[in-house]
């Protein structure tokens, strides 16, 4: 590293330097070969360029700079069991039965073996060692395609897309578990609403509800207590913010699902717990430890430095 680049690096780990340089020079900067390959440094860069503003992770106090501290800092014996969407099911039946789980119809390590004519369709295909990949098998679906789409997926190191430790280690397999949302008129699949449960130190700071997830995401966050909360989403990338959107009912299993995600949070200074409600009753989906990749955006930043103050983090040594 060049001793130009030190001294920069150095004077801007307060942030000053990265905010006057702006979200253009932190780009280029990035793609020098110097700091290509410097997890401090594209850690960092990431989350100005989503953030806006310049991570101080010595002394953090944001929940964005704490997410992206454990990202970087922590690890528990138990992350890459809770991140597997296979292991994890072992658990939730373990420490909040009373929550329902997609029924799991076919798990497997080799997409040519999956019995296509006995899978009701619709139904929902992903990997169990990744985020983020998901595949509708509908009655039209191209059967073809989602074959070679699973096998590429079976290839991805999904550590090595900046997602954290806690994906290490877990043997790549597919799943195929029940469709919980509703098909609309024309034949469109449309998934459930998510309703996300943030827990800080095994108390729930606060519940987002996602709709309209792989069309047009919209997201509102309440408290637990079912307050719209005002909070949203930084658009990143110099993108404005997403809208203040209106409020929805209370779901009449609100208290059963905070209740459960604080037990199965229990061990963890953060996790986010999340669910879809189908008929009012409350079906388990995945744990998260670090959404976003450690660079979940928050607005305004009051609310992020309010979120954060709720975050004790671990010693690590």
């Amino acid at each position: 590293m060049t001793r130009r680049i030190r001294t920069a690096m150095k004077m801007g780990a307060n942030g000053r330097l990265w905010t006057w340089l702006g979200r253009g020079s932190v780009a280029r900067l990035a793609r020098v070969p110097t700091l290509r390959n410097s997890v401090w440094f594209q850690e960092r860069a990431k989350a100005f360029l989503r953030l806006g503003y310049w991570p101080n992770l010595a002394r953090p106090s944001t929940l964005a700079e704490k997410l992206l501290w454990l990202k970087l800092h922590y690890m528990h014996p138990l992350h890459a069991r809770l991140t597997d969407k296979l292991a994890v099911r072992s658990y939730v039946e373990e420490h909040a039965p009373e929550i329902r789980l997609p029924r799991l119809l076919w798990n497997g390590d080799d997409p040519t073996a999956l019995p296509w004519a006995a899978i009701p369709r619709p139904s929902v295909l992903k990997p169990n060692h990744a985020s983020g990949y998901v595949a509708f098998l509908s009655r039209d679906a191209d059967d073809a395609h989602v074959l070679d789409m699973a096998a590429r997926w079976l290839l991805v190191r999904y550590q090595d897309k900046g997602a954290g430790r806690h994906y290490e280690g877990i043997p790549p397999r597919l799943l195929v578990e029940e469709f919980l949302g509703t098909v609309g008129a024309d034949g469109s699949l449309v998934p459930p609403a998510d309703f996300k449960v943030l827990v800080a130190n095994g108390r729930a700071l606060c519940v987002q509800h996602f709709t309209g997830r792989f069309q047009q995401t919209v997201r509102r966050m309440y408290d637990t207590q079912w307050n719209l909360l005002p909070i949203t989403r930084h658009g990143g990338d110099g993108k404005p913010p997403e809208e203040l959107h209106d409020d929805v009912p209370r779901p009449s299993c609100l208290a059963n699902m905070v209740s459960a995600a604080e037990r199965l949070a229990a061990p963890f200074p953060f996790v986010r717990v999340d669910f879809y409600v189908v008929h009012d009753a409350p079906y388990f989906s995945e744990m998260t430890f670090i959404p976003s990749n450690g660079h979940i955006p928050i607005m305004p930043r009051s609310w992020d430095r309010t979120l954060g103050a709720q975050l004790a983090l671990p010693a690590v040594g």
